[in-house]
C-alpha cells in the first residue's frame, strides 16, 4: 500500500523544453502511477540571474509567477489531472524542475486554483482552518506557498496549531517559498506574516490524516560538521516505515547566506535540495530503508529539523486477522442478519463492499440511558454513550447517527435519517474514517451490519482511543480483533476496503 507521499528517484521533467513566456503542459505519466493526486517538485534556477517562474494545475486560472533567485532551489507542488499533467512557465531558459515525489491516489487532495489564507493581522500567529478547505477526507498535513512583494522584505512562518516553534523566513522581491506543515485534530495549523499587505500565503492541498505522522514541534537533527556529507539517522521514524518521504526544515540561526543540501543516503546528489539560506527552507525529501538522510552544511548555524513523515494508511496483509464478522461478537443481540464473510484480501480483492450500519458499544455505557436520534455528531457531548451509524429504526444504542456528514472516504448512498443509507467501497485500499466519539472508558466492541444485511468482503476495522477527543489525531491506528478492545473514553474508527 502506498504512503501519503511517495519518493521517486529525482528526474528533471522539463529538460529540453525551451519555451519561454507562456504556460507549457508537462506529462508525468512516464514517472508516476495512474490517478496520482499531486507532484512534489524541487525547482532549480541554474542561471546567474533572478528570473520569474511558476507552476500550476492544468485548467487553473492562476497567473502568478514568482521570482527564483539565481543558483537556488525552491520546493513547490502542483495538482495533477487525470492524464498526470501539470503546467509551468519560465521567463528564460536555465530552469530545472526535479520531480522528487508524488501524492498517490486516495491519499489526499489538491486545489486547481490556489486559495489565499493570509492571516488578517500583522506579526501574529493565526489559525488557518485547513478542514474548511478539504472536501473528501480529514487533513493530516497541508501544503502552502508564501509569495512576497517586490517592494518589501517580510518575515513569514508556518507551524502546527499548538506548537511553540517560531521559525521565520524572509520573503522578498516576489520570491516564493513552498512549505508543508502538520495540522492538529481540528485540522488547524498556524500562519505568520510580518506584513499581511506585502505577503500572500496560498493553500495548495493536503494529505489525509491516516497517511501522516507529524510533530507538534519540529525535532532537531543538526550536525556540527561542515563542508562534507553527514549521514543522519532520523531515529523517531520506525524501521517498518522506511524507506519513505519526510517533511524537513533547515533553519539558519546565524546571519548571511550559506548553502545547505540534502540527499537520500546512498543517492548521488543529482539535484540535492540546496540553496543559500538566510533563515530557513522547507524540504520534502526521501530517506532510506534505515531511516537515514544525508546533509551537508556550509556553516554550523544551519539546523536540520524533522517536521513529520508520511506513512501507509493500513496494511492489507493484516486483513485476515482483523476482518470482522458480527457472529464473533459477544453482543447478546442476534447477529444472524449479517451474512458478511471474514475473508482475506487475497480472496476478495476489489470486490465491492456495502455497509448497512455499524455500531460501537461499551459495557461502561448503560443500556438504560435515554436514546437520542440526531443527524449531527454528538461526539462533543459531555455524556458518553453507545452509537449506531446508518440505522435508526429500533436501535438500542444511546445515539443513532447518519453516515452523511460523519464519515469520509467511502461513497454514501441513500437518504440521511433513513434506514436505506449505506457506505460503499469499490476501490482497493480506500479508507472510510468516522467522526470521533465519546463512548466512555471500558471494554468495547465494534459491530458491522447489526440491523440490516450488507454485502461484499469484510473490511479491515481499525481504531484509536484516548482520554480526550483532541488527542486522537496524533495516535496510530490499531487493528480491531474481536471480541473487544479497551476504550480509554474517546474512540475513532475507520474501515479499509480490501
Amino acid at each position: 500500500m502506498a504512503k501519503g507521499v511517495e519518493y521517486i528517484s529525482p528526474v528533471d521533467v522539463i529538460s529540453g523544453i525551451g519555451t519561454t513566456g507562456s504556460w507549457v503542459t508537462v506529462d508525468l505519466s512516464a514517472y508516476i502511477p495512474a490517478n496520482a493526486v499531486a507532484a512534489i517538485f524541487d525547482i532549480y534556477n541554474a542561471s546567474a540571474a533572478e528570473v520569474d517562474f511558476g507552476v500550476r494545475a492544468v485548467g487553473s486560472t492562476d497567473s502568478l509567477l514568482y521570482s527564483v533567485e539565481d543558483v537556488s532551489h525552491k520546493m513547490d507542488f502542483a495538482k495533477l489531472n487525470a492524464a498526470r499533467e501539470f503546467q509551468f512557465q519560465q521567463q528564460t531558459t536555465g530552469f530545472e524542475i526535479w520531480l522528487v515525489g508524488y501524492v498517490p491516489e486516495g491519499a489526499g487532495e489538491f486545489v486547481t486554483n490556489v486559495v489565499d489564507v493570509t492571516p488578517g493581522s500583522d506579526a501574529t500567529w493565526e489559525d488557518i482552518d485547513v478542514g474548511a478547505l478539504v472536501s473528501d477526507g480529514t487533513a493530516g498535513c497541508a501544503f502552502f506557498r508564501f509569495v512576497g512583494d517586490p517592494a518589501a522584505q517580510v518575515e513569514v512562518g508556518l507551524r502546527m496549531n499548538g506548537s511553540t516553534d517560531t521559525f521565520l523566513n524572509d520573503v522578498r522581491d516576489d520570491n516564493a517559498i513552498g512549505g508543508v506543515i502538520g495540522v492538529d485534530g481540528s485540522e488547524l495549523c498556524e500562519g505568520y506574516s510580518e506584513d499581511v499587505s506585502a505577503t500572500t500565503i496560498q493553500y495548495l492541498g493536503c494529505v489525509y490524516v491516516e497517511y501522516c505522522n507529524f510533530n507538534t514541534n519540529a525535532t532537531d537533527y543538526s550536525t556540527g560538521t561542515t563542508g562534507s556529507w553527514v549521514t543522519t539517522d532520523l531515529t523517531e521514524i520506525p524501521v517498518g516505515e522506511s524507506p519513505g518521504m519526510a517533511a524537513l526544515l533547515i533553519n539558519n540561526t546565524g546571519t548571511g547566506e550559506n548553502y545547505a543540501r540534502l540527499r537520500r543516503t546512498g543517492d548521488t546528489p543529482a539535484y540535492g535540495s540546496q540553496g543559500d539560506l538566510t533563515q530557513f527552507g522547507f524540504f520534502v525529501h526521501g530517506f532510506d530503508s534505515s531511516g537515514q538522510i544525508d546533509q551537508i552544511i556550509e556553516g554550523t548555524s544551519h539546523d536540520l529539523k524533522l517536521i513529520g513523515w508520511w506513512i501507509e494508511a493500513a496494511s492489507s496483509s493484516s486483513s485476515s486477522s482483523s476482518s470482522f464478522s458480527s457472529s464473533s461478537s459477544s453482543s447478546s443481540r442476534s447477529s444472524s442478519s449479517s451474512s458478511r464473510s471474514s475473508s482475506s484480501s487475497s480472496a476478495s480483492s476489489c470486490v465491492p463492499t456495502v455497509i448497512e450500519d455499524i455500531a460501537v458499544e461499551s459495557s461502561s455505557s448503560s443500556s438504560s440511558s435515554s436514546h437520542s436520534s440526531s443527524s449531527s455528531s454528538s461526539s462533543s457531548s459531555a455524556t458518553p454513550g453507545t452509537v449506531t451509524w446508518g440505522h435508526h429504526t429500533g436501535v438500542v444504542e444511546n445515539y443513532d447517527e447518519n453516515f452523511t456528514g460523519n464519515t469520509t472516504g467511502w461513497t454514501v448512498e441513500g437518504t440521511p435519517g433513513n434506514d436505506n443509507e449505506t457506505i460503499d467501497a469499490t476501490t482497493c485500499d480506500v479508507i472510510c474514517v468516522f467522526e470521533r466519539w465519546y463512548l466512555g472508558a471500558g471494554e468495547a466492541e465494534i459491530l458491522i451490519d447489526l440491523y440490516q444485511t450488507g454485502s461484499g468482503p469484510a473490511p479491515v476495522i481499525q481504531f484509536r482511543t484516548a482520554t480526550t477527543g483532541a488527542a486522537l489525531a496524533a495516535l496510530s491506528w490499531q487493528n480491531y480483533i474481536p471480541p473487544s478492545f479497551t476504550c480509554l473514553g474517546w474512540v475513532q474508527i475507520r474501515l479499509v476496503h480490501v
